[in-house]
């Protein structure tokens, strides 16, 4: 499984320069670029199976610049791109005093520049990342102030001295898909993803939509879950129903390093399920996720829930 995760670090920066060098474009005057999109998506395991554990908490942020965007992914690489910025919370099961065989407390924040775009029906999302991890962050500061101001117990001095070390990780990432139309409302799009940076992995899996909520959008996908949120909110109102699943290979980590008293699983899977309402005066986004165990001495997986709304007036 390494000799193909590697293989697939490889092969698949030399298979996108040759759809790029495949397909001829016609010069023209570039267009400036204009915020077209906003979306986030909160994802926290209390609005899940409402414990306070693991991958516990991220916020994600993504804004949308695009040359003359027309609800299709454009050619060109660079033509729509997406500034994303987020912030995550990892934490052992016990937020005072943990068992020495669970994972280490990490608070992490991210800043990345991703181009997304389209080739003989095939869709690509290729970026990176700068990672920050550690109390550099104040992450953990926040943590603490929130659960002390919800009334909930905090992460011990225990906890917060044992956490994973400041550092940064350049990280690169990078997915391509295929969306069919299965049956009248129903699309279907397998996907294959690799990340190499903070963690590296190699990712395939699927995604299911019943429903036209959210369809000639740029849907962006949660690091943690793997659910798509919405950043443009211009297609058909209604439900949609959304399934998905995906397994990974994870051939290192930096939340789970070598030194550490656990060890780092390598196979994690990850099963999702969610819906996207849209009303006149509002949409909202839920979504559950179920989590594998990502070391050998996790007990047990997780379900972890997503959310995201807007109101209009």
């Amino acid at each position: 499984m390494k000799n193909f995760l590697a293989f697939l670090l490889i092969c698949m920066p030399q298979f996108l320069y040759a759809q790029s060098a495949a397909t001829p474009t016609v010069a023209a005057k570039p267009e400036k670029r204009e915020l077209v999109g906003f979306g986030w998506l909160f994802t926290d395991d209390l609005i899940g199976d409402d414990h306070d554990r693991w991958q516990t908490s991220s916020l994600n942020l993504s804004w949308i610049l695009a040359r003359g965007w027309d609800g299709e992914l454009p050619e060109a690489f660079g033509d729509v791109i997406e500034i994303r910025a987020y912030t995550q919370m990892i934490s052992p099961e016990d937020l005072v005093n943990p068992s020495p065989t669970d994972r280490q407390y990490a608070g992490i924040l991210s800043l990345g520049a991703y181009s997304h775009f389209q080739r003989r029906s095939a869709q690509y999302t290729v970026g990176a990342e700068l990672v920050a991890v550690g109390p550099q962050t104040g992450v953990d500061s926040l943590q603490t102030e929130f659960h002390k101001l919800i009334g909930s117990t905090p992460p011990s001095k225990a906890v917060l001295d044992d956490q994973i070390p400041n550092d940064f990780y350049p990280t690169a990432v990078a997915e391509i898909g295929r969306e069919w139309e299965f049956v009248r409302n129903t699309r279907i799009r397998p996907f294959a993803s690799l990340r190499a940076g903070d963690e590296t992995l190699a990712r395939v899996g699927m995604d299911v939509t019943i429903g036209q909520v959210g369809r000639s959008e740029l849907l962006i996908r949660d690091k943690i879950t793997g659910q798509r949120y919405r950043t443009m909110r211009t297609g058909p109102k209604g439900v949609s129903g959304i399934f998905g699943f995906d397994a990974a290979y994870v051939a290192d980590s930096a939340y789970i390093p070598d030194s550490g008293t656990v060890s780092l699983k390598h196979e994690r899977y990850r099963a999702r399920l969610g819906f996207n309402w849209e009303a006149k005066y509002g949409t909202l986004f839920y979504g559950a996720t179920y989590l594998s165990e990502a070391f050998d001495q996790q007990p047990e997986s997780q379900v972890v829930g997503s959310i995201n709304f807007k109101i209009s007036f």
